[in-house]
């Protein structure tokens, strides 16, 4: 089992980056939540995972860090395009640059669907985290 922990000021710093990378483009950051299997580096193209849908972060996206967590702002609100199982999810900048790929669950994942019984996504419902 790997084992690796750095300094909680350096753990902080690292999540106050991801933040200031998110809102690079001057603009709202985008989280895209596909289904499928994730790609193997956010730098992997998207091949045929399904784009389900796509949402705004605020803008800025939120400072605060704690215990090298940032909290995000509350997410815009976006309609489902296609209907599937999210299984992960894709942030980038307002300018498209890639910034981070993670999971999506209902519980201990990076992105948590709150108080979703699983992760289906159906066509033309409403979407917020």
């Amino acid at each position: 089992m790997a084992n690796f922990h750095i300094a909680s000021n350096l753990r902080d710093s690292l999540a106050a980056l991801i933040g200031t990378a998110l809102d690079a483009g001057g603009m709202p950051a985008t989280l895209s939540i596909y289904d499928g299997t994730q790609p193997a580096s956010c730098n992997d193209a998207v091949t045929d995972q399904n784009l389900l849908v796509q949402i705004e972060f605020n803008y800025p996206v939120g400072s605060q860090v704690e215990r090298g967590v940032l909290s995000l702002t509350h997410f815009g609100e976006s309609n489902v395009i296609t209907s599937g199982i999210a299984t992960w999810a894709r942030a980038a900048d307002s300018n498209g640059q890639q910034i981070f790929d993670c999971d999506v669950g209902i519980s201990e994942a990076t992105i948590v669907f709150p108080g979703a019984s699983d992760t289906s996504l159906a066509e033309g419902d409403s979407f917020t985290l």
